[in-house]
């Protein structure tokens, strides 16, 4: 997993970055006040998804499994979502790219083909 340490406290950021398959990934994070919650874009060749909120989860992807090679993980240790717009920046929230293989291993977890 590639942890994402770039995210700062500004309400709308950029970052992209190759996947392993050589496939350009970008990703637009969005933070909304009176929701106090944040979101993101992702483009990664033909592929968009729009408006996601970012929530803990291990793999918020995992339902476009069959469409894309990566995941998206966020954790805070006490399963919070990130509520507030300094939530990386300060490390309570933690943003991860999963590779195809760790999508498989969580998938695996989440079908109980594999015990934690």
């Amino acid at each position: 997993m590639r942890i994402i340490n770039s995210i700062t406290s500004q309400a709308n950021q950029r970052f992209a970055f190759i996947s392993d398959t050589q496939e350009q990934i970008i990703f637009v994070l969005k933070f909304d006040p009176l929701q106090q919650k944040w979101f993101m874009d992702i483009t990664a060749g033909s592929w968009e998804l729009y408006n996601c909120a970012i929530t803990c989860h291990p793999n918020i992807l995992g339902k476009y499994s069959n469409e894309i090679d990566f995941g998206v993980q966020v954790y805070t240790e006490n399963n919070i979502d990130p509520f507030r717009i300094d939530d990386f920046e300060s490390g309570f929230a933690t943003f991860g790219v999963l590779s195809e293989d760790e999508v498989n291993q969580i998938e695996d977890w989440f079908n109980g083909s594999v015990q934690a």
